[in-house]
């Protein structure tokens, strides 16, 4: 059953199980937690021991307490479960950044073209990318090409040989379990981050190369090909790195996460469009465009594709082992217009598009 439930950081687990160790980090020493309630929205009483339930999911959650007083407002959390494990979404705030990068910036692309981009609406976002284990809980199987091709399997690893379609796919059914089950509020759905979205949560607030700063650093993310270091040139479980500011894993390699935008980057479209840009969605599908885009690069990329401003785009319906996704959860009525997958929505439902 899937439950949807907001943790204190305390609580907070790895999506199957205890988190695993950040690379190259000391073990944490434990500290005592104070005594008190579990923080939640709309939340029953539960039983002695138990972790309360919550029974709402706020659209804009400016209510909810952080989940770490010290940490910022950004670091509030809602939680989908399935059966022990969980898909953990971050809130993100809605704020105004510049998205791109500066013409200074080393191994930067010129369709990059920086510019002041606003997000008026705020929105949920997966601290981690989809992993085999939450696909299979919702779609059945992992992609068969995934198995064929003998690549690394596990629960934890991300989900990989993924279209653009399927993960559409995903969202449009995770949507509709947790509609079925009454558990999103009315308006709101699971989708894929707009590329603005997903630049925004992954810069974090900062405005170097990457999340961490301007030099690439193969202790800071799984990317660089099997002659960076053993660790490197596979895809490895999530969460193995440190987050940047905002508690987001694996923004930077391990795989490339497609996002809902048709694409504009490599396939000859060209760059941003010019000027400031207000809840952009990307361009919209072309007469000849079948591609959509990707961010963060993956375990085999080049330092210069793994940075908060590369873009990159394949057609939507290739399934490449290291093509996978995170998901967002946010308003319908922000998304873009997307073509339908073959499932009708349930009677009475709004479909998801």
């Amino acid at each position: 059953m899937i439950t949807s439930v907001i943790l204190p950081t305390a609580a907070i687990a790895h999506p199957h199980g205890p988190m695993p160790r950040v690379a190259n980090e000391a073990p944490a020493a434990e500290v005592d937690e104070p005594a008190g309630e579990v923080p939640t929205v709309g939340a029953h009483e539960a039983p002695a021991g138990e972790i309360p339930v919550a029974t709402e999911m706020p659209v804009a959650p400016s209510d909810m307490k952080p989940l770490d007083a010290a940490a910022p407002k950004k670091q509030r959390m809602v939680q989908v479960r399935f059966g022990d494990a969980t898909l953990d979404l971050l809130w993100v705030e809605p704020g105004t950044f510049m998205m791109g990068s500066p013409k200074d910036e080393p191994l930067r692309h010129p369709f990059e073209n920086q510019h002041r981009v606003k997000l008026t609406q705020g929105f949920y976002l997966g601290q981690y990318e989809v992993t085999q284990a939450q696909y299979k809980w919702v779609m059945g199987a992992i992609p068969s090409r995934y198995i064929e091709d003998g690549y690394k399997q596990g629960e934890d690893i991300p989900v990989g040989g993924v279209s653009w379609e399927d993960a559409i796919a995903f969202c449009k059914k995770l949507t509709a379990m947790e509609r079925k089950a009454g558990r999103l509020p009315k308006g709101m759905g699971f989708q894929l981050p707009t590329e603005a979205e997903w630049e925004y949560a992954c810069r974090a607030g900062t405005t170097t190369a990457y999340s961490w700063g301007n030099d690439a650093d193969v202790n800071k993310a799984n990317y660089g090909g099997p002659n960076a270091r053993p660790f490197t040139g596979i895809v490895q479980p999530v969460g193995q790195y440190r987050p940047n500011p905002w508690g987001f894993h694996d923004m930077h390699g391990n795989v490339y996460e497609w996002c809902n935008d048709h694409a504009g980057a490599n396939d000859g479209e060209g760059p941003y469009p010019e000027g400031d840009a207000i809840d952009p969605q990307g361009k919209r599908p072309g007469r000849d465009s079948q591609s959509k885009v990707q961010r963060g690069g993956c375990f085999w990329s080049h330092a210069a594709q793994i940075r908060s401003a590369y873009r990159h785009s394949h057609p939507a319906y290739d399934r490449i082992h290291f093509k996978g996704f995170r998901v967002a959860l946010k308003g319908v009525a922000s998304e873009v217009s997307l073509p339908a997958t073959g499932a009708e929505a349930p009677a009475g439902e709004v479909p998801v598009e």
